[in-house]
């Protein structure tokens, strides 16, 4: 009828043509394409062919898509009717569209002739009968149309549902809409203002949300909502429907930034495919915004701005018709380039140059969410000033005992998003790792693409999967350089398919690696890497200490599945166990290809079938391309067995099935070899795995006849591990043409490196320095823990010191027994000093020996206490006893000689046996006390202590509560800890 209409009123009008529309556009209908008033109107009918086709764009609308008005409405819209070409052909609408008539019009069919109802047409149609019309435009009742006009004309009804739905008023919220009371037929659907379906309502039925309204604290004055902050990154929020214009603020969903520094803002949104629009605000109140949606070619917005510090800006986002968007949408918010806030602590950018820096399995587990939010170049390396990261708090088992639900390690990067970055470890150790996946790519790291993962060490990692490729540090691992990785043997890892003790698969280099960890699996499991495709790559300088296990095939030290087309393992070892059903080897189980250079094998390999595809060194090799240089080594003690039976001789295979080539010259014998338990030790094979040399850079290293020397060559320098050829002398007498010596004219200690600080021997009481080889000549014996007091052994097995000199409040730190052959203590005295000192030795001393003395006299048991005559003066005595020879310990009264005699008190004697218990437990000395008035009774001599000096060789070692002592203090008497 009408392509686009401002205004329009329809009174019964008839379409059945085709309609199409070239461009995608809504404005297409049956009827009219466009109506822009919404006051325009309908009566009577408004009729047309539910046949007829509407296409769009060149799709043919089906469903709810096929609409009598393309865009707009109009009032009364119930007089819109759909009828099919039956009911066109039957003179039904010819009959409603006359009845209907207004005017001189007139409407008119001629039956079994006409398809349609004609304008001007003399053949009226008539009713003759009843018939109701259903709002599904089904016919009831047996009227029929005809030309003819009947006696009586029947009567034609439309009806509705009887059973209409009831809608009560919803109110409509801030952010929702809401609905006015209505009825909605249980057959069309179509909604009515009324019970009886009489007055048709279409939009009137929702009531559109208000939206928000803001007071001065941003918060909404009838929903109480607050405008939230957005933090640096991505950001989740929801699109709600708006009302105001694009360039009002009131037509968008706000949000919050607060600069923390000058720079530039960008704000990108993510709406899956959406039509996103947004604004930069600098207040709420603000009557235009600073910048829009500058996202030109794209379909989300994206505004960049340059901020100032301190400013708190309002993001303003929206559906670009103002519609609601259903699903998350998010805000991606960077300030100078950075889309991330980092946890407490954590410093960093990221970069190369300047790399995120962890300190905690908090940091580990937001640098795991960072990289897998779609940044995979990220870089980091862990803290200089930590030593170890505990994992427990972000993974662990579960505990039932204390309600502890299990919580395991989700890993760095995945196969959409692989890891590409720099991971340092910087030579520290990640702890408790705890992972239980039932997906693939389970470890550490998920999947690392290129990049490099070095220099971590794991402890107690206990890694478990259900799926394919599983390893402690790389459940899969591309390109990415793997170097300096450790795992100890508190570490497990089990899984299906692809398992290693250091990555699952990988097809990148791998340098310096060492797995002590248990690793299980069913097949392609190795102690390194289960599966291997690194064409032109190799793996290097790695060792497998832990033992390996797989219930299937294609098991071994190394790898398990050597597939790379020419890969090359070299300077690798094998320590542990192998088992597997077929396949097996202390290296690889089955290689595809591979170059094998400087290789060592030395645990037991146990294949469970009936297979000839196991040796001690590869279980099978397939193509004969490979090749062997340096020395392929492993130990002619080994055992290998099949299907539970040991082989013997000629069965003891190293290479199970397959072949290996030889450089020129050189033959199976000249490069596979077998070596004795005795050999591996010595260092001859540490020595030819290095190509026979000890100078430039080496690979291997071995420590020899010390007392942790090294059963086999490892690859783990350490000091004084080189190993050198040449012919050497051991300071036992013996000769070898292998040491960590480089000079063959040095004597070479057996036992240890030379003891610099004294080793106190318990069972001989004495302290060893120098080679602790008493056989050798540089052993020495000491009397003393400082090492400077110089002791020899006699033959009748005692220790003695040559001379010993001591002096006043000496100290001598020893718990050794020794004989002193020539023993002196002296004292310098005071010019003039006459009177009484005290003195105690650790030595047994004869009273006449103590030059400088006119008497000595050892303490008795007793202590006078007598107070002077008028009381206010205390004096104490001691009793004192007449003894010439004086045991160690005893404390003694001195009383010198007259004046000008002698300048020192000196006492010596010869082979005395010194007393460090004296030092450790003096004895204690028990003395009565007793008054007297000093007049009455007879009493031995006793002797005034006012003037006495205290003095004499006293201990650095703790007194024990109650020992006698005469103390650096100047304290004579009973010690009490005070």
């Amino acid at each position: 009828l009408i392509g686009n209409a401002q205004s329009c009123n329809l009174n019964n009008v008839l379409g059945t043509g085709n309609v199409t529309a070239t461009s995608d556009t809504e404005r297409a209908g049956l009827l009219v394409g466009h109506i822009n008033n919404s006051s325009s109107t309908a009566s009577g009918i408004l009729a047309y062919n539910s046949s007829a086709k509407l296409t769009i764009n060149g799709t043919e609308q089906t469903g709810d898509a096929v609409k009598a008005i393309g865009y707009g409405s109009l009032t009364s819209a119930e007089k819109i009717m759909a009828f099919t070409e039956e009911q066109l052909k039957s003179g039904l609408v010819a009959n409603q569209l006359q009845k209907n008539i207004s005017g001189s019009a007139k409407w008119g069919q001629k039956l079994n002739t006409n398809d349609y109802p004609l304008l001007g047409s003399a053949d009226e149609v008539y009713l003759d009968g009843n018939v109701t019309m259903t709002c599904l435009g089904e016919l009831e009742g047996t009227g029929t149309f005809t030309n003819t006009k009947p006696a009586k004309e029947g009567t034609f009804t439309f009806k509705h549902g009887d059973s209409p739905k009831h809608h009560k008023f919803v109110a409509a919220t801030c952010t929702t809409d809401g609905n006015i009371e209505y009825w909605e037929c249980n057959l069309c659907h179509k909604s009515f203002s009324n019970e009886q379906m009489t007055q048709m309502v279409s939009s009137l039925v929702v009531l559109s949300a208000t939206g928000h309204e803001y007071d001065e604290n941003d918060k909404c004055t009838k929903c109480l909502q607050e405008i939230p902050f957005l933090k640096l990154g991505n950001n989740a929020i929801t699109i709600e429907k708006v009302f105001g214009d694009r360039n009002e603020i009131s037509g968008y969903n706000l949000y919050k930034y607060t600069a923390p520094e000058d720079g530039t803002l960008e704000v990108r949104a993510n709406s899956n495919g959406k039509d996103t629009y947004g604004t930069l605000w600098e207040s709420r109140t603000a009557e235009y915004y600073l910048t829009y949606n500058d996202n030109i070619n794209g379909i989300d917005f994206k505004i960049t701005y340059t901020v100032t510090k301190g400013t708190t800006y309002y993001i303003g986002a929206r559906e670009y018709n103002g519609n609601a968007i259903e699903g998350e949408v998010k805000l991606n918010v960077k300030l100078n380039g950075i889309d991330y806030e980092l946890p407490a602590g954590m410093i960093g950018k990221g970069t190369e140059a300047e790399p995120f820096v962890l300190k905690t399995a908090e940091h580990l587990a937001w640098f795991r969410d960072y990289v897998n939010d779609n940044h995979p170049s990220t870089c980091t390396k862990i803290a200089d000033d930590v030593e170890e990261i505990d994992m427990s708090t972000v993974c662990h088992k579960a505990d039932t005992e204390k309600q502890v639900t299990e919580l395991s390690w989700t890993p760095i990067g995945n196969s959409d998003n692989m890891y590409q970055g720099t991971f340092d470890g910087n030579g520290k150790t990640i702890s408790n790792l705890y992972i239980n996946a039932t997906s693939g790519d389970a470890g550490f790291f998920g999947y690392a693409g290129n990049g490099s993962i070095k220099n971590i060490t794991f402890d107690n990692a206990k890694v478990n999967s259900t799926g394919n490729n599983t390893g402690i540090l790389a459940g899969y691992d591309g390109y990415c350089i793997i170097e300096n990785i450790k795992t100890l043997e508190k570490c497990s890892v089990e899984g299906i398919e692809n398992v290693g003790g250091i990555a699952g698969s990988t097809i990148g280099n791998i340098i310096n690696c060492e797995n002590h960890a248990m690793v299980m699996g069913a097949s392609c499991v190795g102690g390194i890497v289960g599966y291997y495709d690194g064409s032109y790559r190799s793996i290097t300088s790695c060792a497998n200490y832990g033992f390996v296990t797989g219930s299937a095939a294609n098991v071994g030290g190394m790898v398990g599945y050597f597939i790379a087309s020419p890969g090359t393992i070299q300077n690798c070892a094998n320590y542990g166990d192998i088992t597997g059903t077929s396949n097996v080897g202390n290296l690889i189980g089955n290689a595809q290809s591979c170059n094998l250079n400087n290789v060592l094998g030395t645990g037991n390999v146990t294949a469970t079938s009936d297979t000839e595809r196991a040796g001690l060194l590869v279980g099978h090799i397939n193509n004969s391309s490979s090749t062997a240089s340096g020395i392929l080594a492993y130990n002619s003690s080994l055992k290998l067995t099949i299907n539970k039976t040991e082989q013997t001789d000629d069965a003891v295979k190293a290479i199970g099935l397959g072949s290996l080539n030889y450089p020129d010259g050189k033959n199976e014998a000249d490069v596979i070899k077998a070596f004795t338990a005795e050999q591996l030790k010595s260092g001859e094979v540490a020595y030819l795995l290095n190509g026979s040399t000890s100078e430039g850079k080496l690979a291997w290293y071995q420590k020899l006849l010390v007392t942790d020397a090294d059963a086999y060559p490892v690859l783990v320098a350490a000091e004084g591990n080189t190993v050198y050829n040449g012919s050497f002398r051991y300071c036992d007498g013996t000769t070898s043409s292998y040491s960590n010596s480089s000079s063959d004219s040095e004597l070479i200690h057996v036992a240890s490196a030379t003891i610099t600080s004294p080793v106190f021997d318990s069972a001989n009481h004495i302290y060893h320095m120098g080679c602790s080889n008493e056989s050798c000549p540089e052993h020495k014996y000491a009397a003393d823990a400082d090492g400077t007091l110089k002791a020899t052994k006699s033959t009748d097995g005692k220790f003695y010191v040559e001379k010993l000199a001591l002096t006043d409040a000496s100290a001598i730190n020893t718990q050794a027994k020794f004989t002193v052959k020539d023993l002196q203590y002296s004292r310098q005295l005071k010019e003039g000093q006459t009177g009484y000192v005290t003195l105690c030795l650790p030595f047994d001393i004869n009273a006449a020996d103590v030059a400088g003395a006119e008497k000595c006299y050892p303490v008795g048991d007793m202590m006078i206490h007598m107070p002077t005559a008028d009381a206010n003066v205390l004096k104490f005595v001691l009793m004192l006893d007449e003894q010439s020879d004086i045991q160690a310990g005893t404390p003694m009264i001195v009383k010198l000689g007259a004046e000008g005699t002698a300048q020192k008190l000196v006492a010596t004697a010869q082979n005395v046996e010194y007393n460090a218990n004296f030092f450790a437990a003096p004895a204690i000395k028990s003395l009565t006390l007793r008054d007297w008035d000093g007049k009455s009774g007879m009493m031995p001599i006793c002797h005034d202590l006012a003037s006495a000096i205290i003095g004499g060789v006293y201990t650095a070692t703790t007194l024990g509560t109650g020992s006698y002592s005469l103390r650096e203090d100047g304290t004579f008497g009973i010690y009490e800890n005070v």
